[in-house]
């Protein structure tokens, strides 16, 4: 590790917007990756300051960027869907112990689990094994209440959180009013 300390928050803060953004979906490895390679650091220089090597970075950097590609690929298929959709902050940004949903974002709330946005089979089961059909359901949701069940693990847990991030929506939120649409859900 290198003795001189480099203020990755700083770092981030000159970042584009959408980079800033995206960075939410990534684990705290790849994201001190890539900031660190998108503010102009070689592969070696990144791993000595972070006391790893090069092609440990490199292997973060590529994780991640698969990760952040697939997270503005999920948003702007939704952009699509929902015009004037805004991203929404991550739950560590968030002032109110239950962050609410921006209004927005609330067209999101309808769709169905496994039906509406991308999600593996897995989770779509458990889901439906806790009697959870939308999205708004969903994001009602704790993550540890969703571990609680034996089919839902971590892997699977950070898929869906990668999902929601592409609507602007996290686990753990305030619905308000929302209730869930009439009918069977459609996926």
């Amino acid at each position: 590790m290198s003795d001189d300390p480099i203020d990755l928050t700083e770092l981030e803060a000159q970042l584009p917007p959408w980079t800033r953004e995206l960075l939410a979906v990534l684990t705290p490895a790849e994201r001190r990756a890539i900031v660190l390679r998108e503010s102009g650091f070689t592969f070696e220089a990144a791993g000595e300051h972070l006391g790893v090597t090069g092609a440990s970075i490199r292997a973060h950097v590529v994780a991640g960027t698969n990760k952040m590609t697939e997270a503005a690929r999920r948003a702007a298929l939704w952009r699509e869907y929902a015009v004037g959709v805004v991203p929404h902050q991550p739950p560590s940004s968030c002032t109110a112990e239950w962050c609410k949903v921006p209004e927005l974002s609330r067209k999101a709330l309808d769709l169905p689990v496994g039906g509406g946005i991308y999600m593996n089979w897995r989770a779509v089961k458990c889901f439906r094994e806790l009697g959870i059909d939308y999205i708004g359901q969903l994001v009602q949701h704790r993550e540890h209440e969703l571990l609680e069940h034996r089919n839902l693990g971590r892997a699977t847990l950070r898929d869906v959180r990668e999902s929601l991030a592409g609507l602007g929506l996290h686990l753990g939120m305030d619905v308000g009013d929302w209730k869930p649409p009439a009918g069977e859900p459609a996926g």
